[in-house]
């Protein structure tokens, strides 16, 4: 048997296997050591499914804002989640507090990826919640619940 055969078997079998699977980038802490400011803190939710033929417009607005935060006045950290043979993303976010999350939303990076990115999402759902500062960030068992029970779609 060819190598070409081979691999034609290979993504037969691994193409359902993986299809549904997830690839989790670990938090990025980028409170640098800061002392907690607060008892709670505010995680925000994203969950987007691109059209992937539009999909590099959005991968670019995100890599911009995931530049930007550490500059970002409040940021705890974040992490992302993402289809590997998929459409689907997630991100999330925690925050000091919800003026702080606020704020980064009216960012200009926000804000201009959002303008840029936007076309390539098909559906999506957003939510927050806040949580005392120890549960934060929450696993994403827990994020993907949150996101399924929430009301606010785009």
């Amino acid at each position: 048997m060819s190598i070409a055969p081979l691999h034609r078997l290979a993504v037969v079998l691994l193409v359902p296997l993986l299809g549904g699977c997830a690839i989790s980038l670990p938090f990025r802490d980028l409170s640098d050591g800061r002392p907690p400011t607060g008892a709670t803190r505010v995680v925000a939710l994203t969950y987007a499914e691109l059209d992937g033929a539009k999909r590099g417009s959005f991968d670019q607005a995100s890599a911009e804002v995931v530049r930007s935060l550490a500059q970002q006045p409040g940021v705890v950290g974040y992490k992302l989640r993402r289809e590997p043979l998929g459409d689907a993303v997630w991100t999330m976010t925690v925050w000091e507090d919800e003026a702080a999350r606020a704020a980064f939303v009216r960012s200009p990076v926000h804000m201009a990826a959002i303008q840029s990115g936007a076309g390539a999402i098909r559906q999506g759902r957003f939510a927050r919640v806040e949580v005392p500062a120890d549960e934060a960030p929450l696993s994403w068992r827990r994020a993907l619940a949150v996101l399924d029970s929430a009301e606010a779609r785009y």
